[in-house]
């Protein structure tokens, strides 16, 4: 974020240098608008800019541990994994009944369904005794639910309306 020029401040305006100290905004020449000049700076490495600029060592370290965290993947894409699974609402049930999912789900970031927890009973707790190669576990996403998927509102719906769902669920590896 640039700051206001000199000009610009005269006017009551809002133009904005680019950030060197060579830019102009968009409307004036002064190419001087309190950009900070680091042609004097001898050590051009980022620490040493960053503390020639002031910038908190503090922030410094976060910033590195940020970087080394990265490093760490090696550069490699978080391995996901999806797998499907079908659970019957009327299977297990008592008669005249529907079985519970046996779910606590999150369904903030409006797209998918987050598994938050398993609950002591239900029909996802019988899945996983049943295909415990595609046990669904507390983090895992509900992608999909009979054909519908992005709208985290929409597959809340589908699990509770419909009686038998095909489910896709999504696993960050």
């Amino acid at each position: 974020q640039g700051r206001p020029c000199a000009e610009a401040k005269s006017e009551g305006g809002s133009h904005k240098t680019m950030g060197t100290n060579t830019s102009k905004c968009c409307k004036c020449d002064n190419t001087d608008a309190g950009v900070t000049d680091v042609a004097g700076v001898q050590d051009m490495t980022p620490v040493g800019l960053a503390s020639e600029l002031g910038i908190p060592e503090s922030a410094n370290a976060q910033a590195a541990e940020a970087i080394a965290e990265l490093s760490k993947s090696d550069g490699k894409a978080e391995q996901v994994k999806e797998f499907k699974i079908k659970l019957d609402k009327a299977s297990g049930a008592v008669p005249g009944e529907k079985a519970k999912l046996g779910i606590d789900i999150d369904l903030s970031d409006g797209v998918t369904l987050l598994v938050d927890k398993l609950q002591g009973s239900g029909l996802f707790l019988t899945w996983n005794k049943e295909n415990p190669d595609k046990a669904v576990a507390a983090d895992d996403r509900i992608v999909e639910v009979n054909g519908k998927s992005g709208d985290s509102q929409e597959l809340c719906h589908r699990c509770i309306t419909d009686d038998v769902l095909e489910i896709t669920i999504r696993r960050a590896g």
